[in-house]
């Protein structure tokens, strides 16, 4: 996945299978939380997870 497509790629995947093996054991990851398994802000979370959920203005699918 890395040479086909990038490192970025590769790292939103990593945080999509996390967000959605914690919804599926019954756990919604909030941003901090996120934060500690990523190296990464909540804006820079939210820029790369954008994509896979859609722009909301005021919901968060995996808010705890």
């Amino acid at each position: 996945m890395l040479e086909e497509f990038g490192v970025v790629a590769m790292q939103v995947g990593r945080m999509a299978r996390c967000i959605e093996e914690a919804y599926f054991q019954g756990c919604l990851l909030d941003w901090p939380r996120l934060g500690v398994l990523f190296p990464y802000n909540h804006q820079a979370l939210r820029q790369r997870l954008e994509p896979l959920f859609g722009r909301r203005e005021h919901s968060c699918p995996w808010r705890a």
